[in-house]
């Protein structure tokens, strides 16, 4: 018995066919539908990359300073990151990964300065305690990273921080040895693929 439906191609790249079949096994009808959202990801990647030139603010403070990231680096897409005051606000809502290393230089015996990622002041489960300074035979230099995926909302702010882990005392960046790089890896909405 002849259906209702007309002979020909449904679907393309942007449009998938909806299929209607009867209990009999019959198509009775079929139409096209708009392909939105999902997918493969979807959206473009984008980095944002910062640095420190400040050589003069404490990181090893009981309680957890703001790393001083002041250098917008030049791979930056500076439509979605924008910097300030060591805080970077992610225009975009999606998946990203953001690692951290920190170097940094001190005459404190076994300080251990930590690296945390913070997202709109939040703490996050994330701390880097690799550094450690021994302040004897001229081990006056460390560095400390940190990486972690997140799904970020528009307008978050992520920031790095860092606390006195072990032996109090000054202890602070050394120029130009610190980066902060936040990419985004999948768009809101995107899924896997």
């Amino acid at each position: 018995a002849d259906t209702a439906v007309t002979a020909g191609t449904y679907g393309s790249a942007t449009q998938s066919p909806q299929i209607t079949v009867d209990a009999q096994g019959r198509i009775t009808s079929v139409s096209n539908q708009t392909i939105s959202g999902g997918g493969g990801g979807g959206g473009s990647a984008s980095v944002g990359q910062f640095s420190s030139t400040d050589t003069t603010t404490d990181i090893n403070t009981s309680t957890p300073a703001i790393i001083p990231f002041n250098t917008t680096d030049s791979i930056t897409d500076t439509s979605n990151y924008s910097l300030s005051s060591g805080a970077v606000t992610v225009s975009d809502a999606g998946t990203y990964v953001i690692s951290a290393m920190i170097s940094y230089s001190g005459s404190v015996t076994r300080g251990n300065p930590t690296a945390q990622i913070f997202i709109n002041g939040n703490a996050q489960d994330f701390v880097g305690y690799s550094g450690y300074l021994r302040n004897s035979s001229g081990h006056d230099e460390a560095s400390n990273y940190v990486q972690a995926y997140f799904d970020l909302s528009a307008n978050d702010v992520v920031t790095i921080r860092s606390s006195a882990a072990a032996g109090t005392g000054t202890i602070t960046l050394i120029s130009g040895d610190s980066v902060l790089s936040i990419s985004k890896v999948v768009a809101s909405g995107g899924g896997g693929g």
